[in-house]
């Protein structure tokens, strides 16, 4: 009966897990044109360095950029730092800069 007692004062007093987060979103300029990856990859082939970065920058500043990726999405690192563990959660993109749409998108290293 008192490990009864003690399973049910443990379950009453453990708060449920807090609800996830909300993701953040990059704060992208709105969404004014959408140019597919496969012909943005097109557009970009042969051009020079600073050429094709101008022309990178032009799509971003339009919003060109795949909706999943203004998505941030959490990750968590933990360290045992002076014998106590640690524990961060940042938000980051899923993957690299992209330029397109969430089913065309190009992935685009950029200086």
């Amino acid at each position: 009966m008192l490990a009864a007692c003690l399973v049910a004062s443990a379950c009453a007093s453990s708060a449920p897990p807090p609800p996830p987060p909300t993701p953040p979103r990059l704060p992208l300029p709105e969404r004014t044109a959408t140019t597919p990856g496969t012909i943005l990859v097109a557009q970009l082939d042969g051009l020079p360095l600073a050429r094709r970065e101008a022309a990178v920058l032009a799509g971003f500043e339009r919003g060109n950029v795949p909706p999943f990726l203004a998505t941030l999405v959490p990750v968590t690192l933990r360290a045992s730092l002076g014998g106590r563990e640690r524990v961060a959660t940042i938000w980051c993109t899923a993957d690299c800069f992209g330029l397109g749409t969430d089913e065309d998108w190009l992935r685009l290293p950029i200086t």
